[in-house]
């Protein structure tokens, strides 16, 4: 009794403290304002993606019957590539883009990058063929836990059990929520969605190793998406050429008879699109890897409860108790994950800065926090960052359409 008291009574000085912190510190409150503003921005931009596709690619007349998947894809990397080329020529802060001195360095893990998107989409629409959506949807939740491994191997990050233990129930929440009906599954069909899994940690990871030291190579988000929508385009057009999603692309938008709204709607999601990839690089530049695909599995929870809410009469949109469970089981673990993440933006400045020179192993305990003095992945800090320390400065990361702001802080005596 008493152990839970003290527990309790910690618990609130730790949480007034915390309240007191984020109203003194401007950088803090900027910080977890931003981060809140792209997952809003990201979430809107995820869910009318995936409505809109599916309404593109329904057969008519309950949709607008396009039959090209993947040129359909490969038009959204351009619409990309035209939106960051505007956002550069019109920003000049965001003109970080330079070939000639980036290449060299970065192009296996930008031509990396761009591969597993393409490989992620063409196993995802493959399963499907195999696999009910259910199932897909399954394994989709297991996203998390690949990119925790990951990250250990790609980047050394180690993720604390206690939050270890949070993801492994918000995943277990997820997949209980899932409406699973009458599966229907094959052994190439689930290897084909694993596989698809897969590849989308592999590429959330890989952008945040090229985000992690954007200050010294000048890969921020936006330029990390252009070079993503023109590699990944031109990987997508080379596939297309032996599938002949282009001439069906063709033929269709030249048919007199095609829906009116059909161009509207191909032009929209492409510009949606454009969007959706500049603001998920800017998330995962502001949080971590493992955050967005958590965000995805609250996006996939959503999208379970958005028939609840609009179709409550309907008893075709009803739920299980077990998915009831699992749904109950994904917030109160969402919610824990969301109060490390925060409790552990609130008590950095507190913590002891790692002596020069020391070799402490990155994590994912503070994921909010962004880029430590050493950068997430550790090593030494760019010439700039050590002279923000030594003034009591400290600058912000990136983000899109912003230059970096710089906090100033008392100086030590």
């Amino acid at each position: 009794m008493d152990t839970t008291k003290r527990l309790a009574r910690n618990g609130s000085q730790d949480f007034h403290s915390g309240i007191v912190k984020l109203r003194e510190t401007p950088a803090l409150r900027y910080r977890l304002l931003l981060v809140f503003g792209l997952f809003l921005v990201w979430l809107a931009c995820n869910i009318s993606l995936n409505l809109g596709v599916n309404y593109a690619m329904k057969a008519q007349p309950r949709g607008l019957g396009f039959d090209f998947p993947l040129a359909f894809t490969m038009t959204h990397m351009f619409f990309s590539l035209a939106g960051c080329s505007l956002v550069m020529l019109l920003r000049p802060s965001q003109r970080k883009l330079d070939p000639r001195n980036q290449l060299p360095r970065y192009w296996p893990r930008l031509l990396c990058l761009s591969f597993f998107y393409v490989l992620a989409i063409a196993a995802n629409n493959m399963s499907l063929m195999n696999v009910g959506l259910s199932i897909n949807q399954i394994i989709k939740s297991c996203a998390p836990l690949p990119v925790i491994v990951m990250a250990f191997l790609l980047q050394g990050k180690v993720v604390p059990r206690y939050k270890l233990a949070a993801v492994i129930l918000l995943v277990s929440g997820a997949v209980l929520a899932v409406p699973y009906g009458h599966p229907v599954a094959t052994l190439g069909g689930v290897l084909l969605a694993v596989l698809s899994t897969l590849s989308v940690g592999v590429k959330a990871v890989l952008s945040s190793i090229l985000l992690d030291k954007a200050a010294e190579s000048g890969l921020i988000p936006v330029v990390v998406a252009w070079y993503d929508a023109l590699f990944s385009g031109c990987i997508l057009l080379v596939v297309c050429a032996f599938t002949g999603d282009i001439p069906r692309m063709w033929h269709y938008f030249q048919d007199p008879h095609k829906p009116s709204d059909a161009v509207l709607v191909f032009c929209a999601l492409g510009t949606v699109a454009f969007f959706y990839n500049f603001v998920a690089l800017a998330f995962i530049q502001a949080t971590s890897a493992l955050a967005i695909m958590i965000a995805g599995n609250f996006k996939h929870v959503l999208l379970i409860l958005m028939p609840l809410v609009l179709y409550d009469h309907d008893p075709s949109h009803a739920l299980g108790w077990t998915h009831m469970i699992g749904i109950s089981i994904f917030f109160l673990a969402l919610f824990w994950c969301t109060a490390i993440d925060v409790y552990n933006v609130w008590n950095a400045e507190g913590q002891d800065k790692p002596k020069p020179g020391s070799a402490a192993t990155p994590t994912e305990a503070t994921p909010l926090n962004g880029e430590g003095q050493e950068g997430k992945g550790g090593g030494e800090a760019p010439p700039a960052a050590r002279d923000a320390v030594v003034e009591g400065r400290s600058t912000l990361p990136c983000i899109p359409c912003a230059p970096p702001r710089t906090v100033i802080g008392p100086k030590s005596a």
